[in-house]
Formats: structure tokens, C-alpha cells, sequence
């Protein structure tokens, strides 16, 4: 019995001590919710922040499609969306919000972990960039705004702003999201230092 105790303790300080493994373990797989176990700050409120005109739901409330998911046909967008794993749906057309719906007990005001949404607020952020001077071009190499990538691979001095936009790195990276502990992702996911992430 002590011998497993002490085995136990064994593991227990191993696995905290490599954080990956211990966050990975401990967390499984990425999740919508993960804003909770990630560190966060504090912005202040932007109190001239643009505001969307609100319009009816109507068009949608009565537009009667026909909709398929998993066999099984729909009459609405509300009942296709109540019945997928969808936290909120925004239509928006100009600065005027169509339609707007949450589901699964989410609201407007809840924080949510966005994934791969990042990706187009960072292309329209890059759009304003270049627009306000901040950036010169889509074909400007990486390294000139982001400096500690010129010490990293060589190949970073080729990658250009576009490329990124494209998602065209050519980083040989293994975007595998099985849970895997061990797996790239995870390193990338759960570690502490996404910089020092090297390409296979």
C-alpha cells in the first residue's frame, strides 16, 4: 500500500511538473469555454465603440427553407440552429444586425473562446492597419513588424503578411485535433511559450 502511495506521488509531481502533459490531462481537448483556464487582461472600455442598428428578426422569424442536418429536415434557421452544437448565429449586412440568436443557455454578453473566427477579425485588423499607414503592404515580409522572428527559422524571412492572410506558411506543422497529449498541437495549445514552438 505505501508503495503505491508513494508511486502515486511519484506521478502526481512528474505530471504537474510538465505542464503540457498536466494542462492536456487535466483539461482534455479545446473547448468554447477555455477563456476560464487561460490567463486574461483587462481592456479598458472603448466608450466611443461602434454600435450595430438592430432591425426585426422578422425576415427570419417567418422565411419558411427547407434545412438538412443529420437526416433530419427543418423549417427555420432557429430550429436547425437549437439543434446543432451553434452558441450564437449573427446576420449582419452593412451595420445593420438581421438576425440574431444564442443557444445552449449562452447570451450576448458571455465571453466565448473564438478559434478560427480570429482569423477573420485579424484580416479585417490587417485591412485597417494598412489603411491607417500602420502596415505598408500585404507583400511586406513577416520580420519586419514582428522583429523576433528574424533569429528563428530562416525561412521566416521569405514569409510575407499575405502568406499568413492565405494561410500559406509552409511550416510543416501537424494540426492534428485528436486528443492526444503529446501531439503538436497540444505543445502548441496548452504550453507556455507558443514562440519557442519548432516546425518537425
Amino acid at each position: 500500500m505505501k508503495r503505491l502511495f508513494f508511486l502515486i506521488i511519484i506521478a502526481i509531481t512528474l505530471l504537474s511538473s510538465c505542464t503540457v502533459l498536466y494542462r492536456a490531462v487535466r483539461y482534455g481537448s479545446e473547448d468554447i469555454d477555455d477563456h476560464k483556464i487561460f490567463p486574461t487582461y483587462n481592456f479598458a472600455e472603448n466608450r466611443e465603440k461602434f454600435h450595430f442598428v438592430e432591425a426585426s428578426n422578422e425576415l427570419f422569424d417567418t422565411l419558411d427553407v427547407r434545412w438538412k442536418y443529420k437526416d433530419i429536415e427543418y423549417h427555420n434557421l432557429d430550429s436547425l440552429l437549437g439543434n446543432t452544437s451553434t452558441r450564437s448565429f449573427l446576420v449582419i449586412r452593412n451595420d445593420t444586425i438581421l438576425y440574431e440568436r444564442y443557444f445552449r443557455g449562452y447570451k450576448r454578453d458571455d465571453i466565448s473562446t473564438v478559434f478560427s473566427v480570429s482569423k477573420s477579425v485579424t484580416s479585417l485588423l490587417v485591412g485597417i492597419a494598412i489603411d491607417e499607414g500602420f502596415i505598408n503592404d500585404v507583400k511586406d515580409p513577416v520580420v519586419k513588424y514582428i522583429s523576433e522572428l528574424n533569429t528563428a527559422d530562416p525561412m521566416f524571412q521569405k514569409l510575407t503578411i499575405e502568406h499568413l492572410l492565405d494561410m500559406r506558411s509552409g511550416i510543416d506543422f501537424d494540426e492534428d485535433y485528436s486528443f492526444n497529449p503529446f501531439s503538436e498541437i497540444a505543445r502548441l495549445y496548452y504550453g507556455r511559450n507558443q514562440l519557442a514552438q519548432k516546425k518537425r
